[in-house]
């Protein structure tokens, strides 16, 4: 199980609420993140 910090995903949280989810689950949210941030670089990159 992957420990994870809600405040990381929810930005009304004040303080860090660490939260244990699947190992799955913890591995869609980091290709999520990767994926975003990869989409952000391109549409900079190409102006759009």
């Amino acid at each position: 199980m992957a420990k994870i910090n809600l405040r990381d995903y929810y930005p009304f949280y004040n303080a860090d609420l660490f939260i244990d989810i699947p190992d799955e689950v913890a591995a869609v949210l980091v290709e999520t993140e990767r994926l975003e941030r990869n989409y952000i670089r391109r549409m900079f990159w190409n102006k759009a």
